[in-house]
């Protein structure tokens, strides 16, 4: 219990995924999430040692960006990704996450999705009715998808 908050044994997570990570110890075993975070660390380190100085950024060249991620692995891509043009832009994402809809009674649920140049994309089939994204599309016959693979 005591090396329990050492720096080694510690890992960030947001609540949804500790709760993830918690309800399958078989799967997120403690060697698998010390893999997890010596990989990122790894990650990290290369990136850094490959950085330039330091230096005043130019104020043209900077892009404001949302990032919305995970730590855990890809285990697969899914065939496809599925787009449709939206309302919402970039900046919305919130908006978007609020309105999608998600299974009662418990169940671990995570839907990703991207919002670039006035389309929405996720790896869910969008051309249901009775999806996660329904009341985020206005038209389901405008939803086209793409092989996983080419993206």
């Amino acid at each position: 219990m005591e090396d329990r908050d050492r720096f080694e044994n510690l890992i960030l997570l947001c609540e949804e995924h500790h709760r993830v990570i918690d309800a399958q110890p078989q799967f997120y075993t403690v060697a698998r999430l010390r893999q997890f975070k010596t990989d990122h660390e790894t990650r990290i380190g290369t990136v850094l040692e490959r950085s330039l100085p330091l230096q005043a950024p130019r104020s043209d060249a900077n892009v404001r960006e949302t990032l919305y991620s995970t730590f855990l692995p890809v285990e697969r891509m899914p065939r496809y990704v599925y787009g449709v043009p939206v309302s919402y832009h970039e900046g919305q994402e919130k908006l978007v996450a609020e309105l999608i809809s998600r299974p009662t009674g418990g169940t671990r649920f995570m839907a990703p999705f991207l919002l670039r140049e006035g389309q929405l994309y996720c790896f869910q089939n969008l051309r249901e009715p009775a999806g996660p994204f329904r009341a985020c599309i206005p038209d389901l016959k405008k939803v086209h998808r793409a092989d996983s693979a080419t993206w």
